[in-house]
């Protein structure tokens, strides 16, 4: 014969009982945590109540069913990523979401913290709010055209938003553009913004982003060096093949977009972005930025932007992404999702109709 189930009262069921129920004075009122006794199942079976009732309510849980074991009995079932934000606390110091048997020793941490010591200047995003949504969405259909190039997708593992926003220049509306990043450069330019390089690139010294993000991550450093050592020794033939990265999401100010099919590292913005006397003439005035188109007559393989001045890039996010570069069987134009359990979650921002494909 099955074991009965057992069933405790929760604090919200106590003071619903001290509020509404006298009929429980004589017998004194139970403490949360109590187990419901056979008494009480009775006497409430014998008025119509089920266990269930009070289950629904949050007044009883069954005394012997673990919390993963509640957590698993949610209809619809959480996903994953649901259950890991639901389970933690956002540290109102850091903005870093902990467990809540990390609380108080992550507490200690951060009110122990030398006040001088600059907090960092990026803040976390959930992967529940609409921000990590339309950035996991924006990576997906950013990355469709060029999937077959490079041979693999990103999955996104962290985001962070920058804690002040900058004022925007007077260039009208800004393009979002990814460009390949280090912690440390990220960390540099969420404090004092972007700075022109020393050395040029193909179009001279500026800040080179592009709309790909694929693109982008093959500039992207991994945050050590201890993942190249570790694919020296498991897996040589991969050495060189990086498994994890960071990508800057921006705000792009293009203004007027110089559009330039030949790479020329010599290029002066001064003089080279002069609009000439028919822009001149036409009101147009001088170019903020340049374009370099891919393709047959292009300069380089993937379309490339450039611009000249530090105002005219104001970082928004910080993206930790792993590389997944396992597509050998996959064709073109097919969304892929990396993380099988997380394939719930990525279902939810998408507004297009593709193909997918969960990779373990």
């Amino acid at each position: 014969m099955a074991e009965a189930i057992r069933y405790r009262w929760t604090k919200a069921g106590v003071e619903e009982l001290k509020e509404y129920a006298p009929r429980y004075e004589k017998n004194g009122c139970p403490e949360p945590g109590d187990i419901v006794s056979e008494q009480i199942l009775q006497q409430e079976a014998r008025m119509g109540f089920d266990p269930s009732w009070f289950l629904d309510l949050g007044h009883w849980v069954e005394a012997d069913r673990t919390e993963e074991q509640i957590i698993s009995s949610v209809w619809p079932p959480l996903a994953p990523n649901e259950i890991d934000v639901f389970s933690r606390v956002k540290c109102s110091i850091c903005g870093v979401h902990i467990s809540a048997d990390d609380v108080a020793e992550h507490s200690r941490h951060c009110l122990s913290a030398d006040p001088e010591q600059p907090q960092s200047h990026w803040e976390e995003v959930s992967n529940m709010e609409p921000e990590w949504f339309s950035t996991m969405d924006l990576l997906q259909r950013a990355s469709m055209e060029n999937i077959s190039r490079y041979r693999y997708t990103l999955r996104l593992k962290r985001l962070r938003r920058l804690r002040q926003r900058v004022a925007a220049p007077d260039l009208g509306q800004a393009t979002q553009l990814f460009r390949g990043t280090s912690l440390e450069e990220a960390e540099a330019v969420a404090k004092d913004g972007f700075k022109l390089p020393e050395m040029p690139g193909s179009f001279g010294r500026g800040l080179y982003f592009s709309a790909c993000p694929l693109a982008a991550a093959s500039a992207s450093p991994e945050e050590s060096w201890l993942p190249m050592a570790k694919r020296v020794l498991t897996r040589p033939w991969a050495t060189l093949n990086k498994e994890h990265g960071q990508l800057l999401l921006c705000d792009v100010y293009l203004g007027s977009m110089l559009t330039l099919r030949s790479k020329n590292d010599g290029l002066d913005p001064q003089t080279d972005l002069k609009g000439g006397w028919l822009r001149e003439n036409l009101g147009l005035g001088d170019y903020n930025s340049v374009y370099a188109p891919a393709g047959f007559f292009g300069a380089v393989s993937v379309a490339e932007y450039v611009v000249y001045s530090e105002q005219q890039a104001l970082p928004q996010f910080i993206l930790e992404f792993d590389l997944s570069i396992e597509l050998d069987n996959v064709a073109e134009g097919m969304l892929l999702v990396t993380d099988g359990s997380s394939l719930h979650a990525a279902l939810q921002p998408l507004s297009f109709s593709r193909n997918l494909v969960a990779l373990p």
